[in-house]
């Protein structure tokens, strides 16, 4: 039985992912003090996490 890995994902060491986590916490801080909620949203394709900002 072949194993693959799911198309488009793939596998982030802890100090990559420590980057991302830091970056992406940089923006929820901007959107959120500008007045966006965060919502999360099925989607296709992408960077492997739903969600998105939206204005209240």
């Amino acid at each position: 039985m072949k194993t693959q890995p799911l198309k488009g994902m793939r596998d982030l060491l802890p100090r990559e992912q420590a980057l991302r986590d830091y970056i992406q916490g940089q923006i929820l801080a901007t959107y959120r003090a500008a007045g966006f909620q965060r919502i999360s949203t099925p989607h296709s394709g992408g960077h492997g996490e739903p969600g998105q900002e939206r204005r209240r």
